[in-house]
């Protein structure tokens, strides 16, 4: 990215420009808010729409026998949703201490312990699809 930059006594000149760390954080959030919308849409049809039109009833046993029929993917979807959720709310909630906190070191502090939080969050929530996946593909077997 070039900018040009001119004062009265010399000729302009493109000087290169580097993103700033906001930028990629700015970028992810939209990038993820489309993921939001991709997964979402999947999860809802899979689990709350398929069987509308045959007039059947959402019951647990229902949702379990789709998961039984696509395990890899219900986990691919599941976690794609859990992962661009995690990282669209946290860097909302680093975007609110970073209005609220001016002193550098502290956000620093506090951006660390979010990422901490959301990657903890995405390991153990992670965990748990895969393990139903695999419960799924065992019991089939």
């Amino acid at each position: 990215m070039e900018r040009v930059v001119g004062s009265v006594t010399a000729q302009p000149q493109p000087v290169r420009v580097a993103p700033k760390t906001g930028t990629y954080s700015w970028l992810l959030m939209r990038l993820t808010a489309y993921g939001l919308i991709v997964f979402l849409t999947v999860h809802m049809i899979f689990n709350h729409y398929l069987d509308l039109r045959t007039g059947n009833k959402l019951t647990f046993e229902l949702v379990n026998r789709r998961f039984y029929a696509y395990p890899v993917i219900y986990a691919i979807n599941d976690i794609g949703l859990l992962t661009c959720t995690l990282f669209h709310g946290l860097n909302g909630v680093r975007n609110v201490i970073y209005d609220l906190v001016t002193n550098p070191a502290a956000r620093r502090v506090l951006t660390i312990l979010v990422m901490l939080i959301g990657l903890y969050f995405l390991y153990d929530g992670s965990l748990t699809l895969l393990a139903l996946a695999q419960m799924q593909n065992s019991v089939g077997s």
